[in-house]
């Protein structure tokens, strides 16, 4: 702030006496960011804080800062005010009214007085050249200054009074050529030197003469041909409106034909939309379908697991079945030695021994029956992954054909909405043959009344006298154009169809 940036102020919150710091910090900021834009509006003229600042008045006993930019905006406004008062009044024609300079101080005064001073300089000189143009805007061309000036004001008076004396001379045959014209004779030209600018008018004058004396002959002339031209819109007009008649009856066959296409094309996609929706069921079903093939393998893997865990097992019960026959051999063996003794011991031997012979054929028999059941699930699994795989296939498959499905769908309805733009276009072009063929008929009764027109102009030209040598000129040059616009033959209208590229519609 002491370098004159007030680009940033203190944003941190602070506590106790160190946020009153931070707050009268950003106090004194706001002030001089406030005085700044006061003294930015005031050097751009802007004096729109006047009011404001008196409103205020003084924030203090002390305060002379707003009361000195009350008193500076004050005196600036005053100063604007007086000078357009003394401009105004000038400009109104007033010259005599004067600043005044007691209600300013300092160099204000000044410059008031300055302006008071060059008023008092210019206002003899401009006022005898005000009575003078004044007596000029009244069309009195015989006035002139008279008084005895120096410096610029003398250049002034001789400009003004030679002024006047060029105006008087070149007024006086600009009229007697335009009241020549007036009465009709156009075969005038002015020949006097001319000075600056008033050389144009001079050229421009006799430009006008010439240009109006050829325009007058080409009008003549053409006058003569726009009866013809007349006759010849009249025939084209109404071969016009019967070709337009023709066309507009085959733009509605045209437009028949394709609405029946257009309908035809609503049902395609109708359908192509009902067939994307069915390959979309299809595609879930088959995606349905291929995960319970997997869980089945799964299932299939775990059962040929199981399997092979019950063969172990029932080894394992062929082993004990095996070491329990030994066991009875030895007990049997055992009874014999005991003689009468081991009898009893003997019957239960046997029994065991015949008992491990049983569980021994189970066994042998329950480990055919698990192999032939390991056999037929590893056969059940090779079947199903061929299976899964098939099916991988045939979602693989089903996802192209609902793809292709999907695009035929979006052609269809690309086609329906391309065809009715063209059946809007169509009956577009129908109301603008129609309107073509009123037109033409309306041409050709506005062809009759131009060719009376033609004659009327004709008389109305016969009565100006035009310079002679341009008549020739344009008679010669507007016959060489007649006469190459009737070996122009007229060709007949026509409305060409783009039929080469029938694939963009």
């Amino acid at each position: 702030m002491s370098i004159n940036d007030y680009s940033e102020k203190i944003e941190a919150d602070y506590l106790g006496i160190y946020a009153e710091i931070a707050h009268a910090i950003n106090d004194i900021h706001l002030r001089l960011t406030r005085i700044v834009e006061i003294s930015t509006n005031i050097a751009n003229g802007n004096m729109c804080d006047l009011e404001v600042l008196k409103k205020i008045g003084k924030r203090s006993d002390n305060d002379t800062l707003i009361p000195s930019l009350v008193g500076m905006i004050q005196n600036i406004v005053m100063l604007v005010e007086e000078t357009e008062s003394m401009a105004s009044t000038a400009v109104d024609g007033d010259l005599g009214s004067r600043g005044d300079t007691s209600r300013f101080s300092g160099e204000f005064a000044k410059v008031i007085m300055g302006f008071n001073e060059t008023l008092d300089a210019v206002i003899a000189p401009i006022q005898e050249a005000s009575d003078t143009l004044t007596e000029l805007s009244n069309g009195n061309l015989h006035v002139s200054m008279n008084g005895n000036y120096n410096g610029d004001h003398a250049q002034i008076k001789n400009a003004l009074n030679q002024t006047i004396d060029f105006l008087s001379r070149y007024v006086d045959e600009i009229t007697g050529t335009l009241e020549a014209m007036g009465q009709g004779n156009l075969n005038q030209e002015i020949t006097t030197t001319y000075l600056g600018d008033f050389l144009p008018i001079k050229t421009a004058l006799n430009d006008i003469t010439t240009s109006l004396s050829n325009t007058m002959t080409d009008i003549d002339i053409a006058a003569a041909q726009v009866e013809i031209g007349a006759r010849q819109i009249s025939d084209g007009g109404q071969t016009l409106a019967q070709g337009t008649t023709e066309q507009a009856s085959s733009i509605e066959e045209l437009s028949a034909s394709i609405e029946e296409v257009a309908g035809e094309t609503k049902r395609n996609a109708m359908n192509a939309n009902q067939a994307n929706e069915l390959t979309l069921k299809v595609r879930s079903n088959a995606v349905t379908g291929n995960d319970q093939m997997q869980q089945m393998i799964s299932a299939m893997e775990e059962i040929n697991a199981s399997s092979n865990s019950i063969s172990k097992i029932i080894k394992v019960i062929d082993d004990i079945a095996f070491q329990t026959n030994i066991l009875a051999l030895n007990a049997a063996v055992e009874a014999a030695r005991a003689g009468q003794h081991g009898k009893g011991f003997a019957v239960v031997a046997e029994e065991v021994r015949n008992l491990a012979a049983r569980s021994a054929e189970a066994v042998k028999q329950t480990t055919e029956l698990i192999e032939g059941s390991i056999d037929k699930v590893e056969t059940g699994t090779t079947i199903a992954d061929d299976t899964a795989q098939s099916l991988n296939q045939m979602l693989t498959e089903i996802e192209k054909v609902a793809n292709l499905v999907g695009n035929i769908a979006r052609a269809s309805n690309d086609q329906a909405s391309e065809i009715a733009e063209i059946t809007q276009g169509i009956e577009q072009v129908s109301q603008v043959v129609q309107t073509n063929s009123a037109t033409a008929e309306e041409s050709a009764a506005a062809s009759e009344e131009l060719s009376g027109q033609a004659l009327l102009l004709k008389e109305m030209v016969g009565a100006f006298n035009l310079k002679q040598q341009f008549e020739r000129k344009a008679r010669t040059s507007l016959a060489s154009k007649v006469t190459k616009a009737k070996n122009i033959p007229a060709s007949e209208p026509r409305i060409i169809l783009d039929d080469m590229d029938m694939d963009k519609y």
